[in-house]
């Protein structure tokens, strides 16, 4: 949960190209299962904002398959 923290804090610091690679590293590790709705929309914004659009959609696709009743998931995906 560290590194997803990590990531956020990045994010939120206008270093989005900074945050991915925590992002993906907390998954790596294991996040509780609770946290991972939040962890899709906030590495799915992330790509899109440093211009991986397309692993983006299918990031947010996974997700929205995932968890198909999550609006923040399809709010974004759209």
């Amino acid at each position: 949960e560290v590194w997803f923290a990590y990531a956020g804090a990045f994010d939120f610091a206008g270093r989005e190209a900074e945050a991915v690679a925590p992002s993906r590293r907390a998954r790596e590790l294991g996040l509780p299962e609770e946290e991972l709705p939040r962890w899709y929309v906030q590495l799915g914004s992330t790509l899109r904002n440093v211009g991986g659009h397309a692993e983006a959609v299918a990031l947010l696709t996974e997700a929205r398959d995932r968890y198909p009743g999550d609006v923040a998931i399809a709010a974004f995906l759209a």
